[in-house]
């Protein structure tokens, strides 16, 4: 199942993005695969590579804007 988006249309794959866009979740970390959430109790998830990873992409988008 992790190809499902490679194989549709980029109309169809950009739609369970919008609507997380449109109604974003309450908690201030979630994850979701497609339109299904994902417990955050996982292993895979860790709250501090997290943070990490926000912190690097706001530093690139903020290096973005500045070009």
């Amino acid at each position: 199942m992790g190809n499902d988006f490679a194989r549709m249309p980029v109309e169809e794959a950009i739609l369970p993005i919008i609507e997380l866009l449109e109604n974003p979740p309450k908690p201030s970390l979630s994850a979701y695969k497609q339109r299904k959430e994902v417990s955050l109790a996982m292993k895979t998830f860790d709250k501090e590579n997290a943070q990490r990873l926000y912190n690097k992409t706001v530093q690139l988008m903020k290096g973005a804007k500045e070009k």
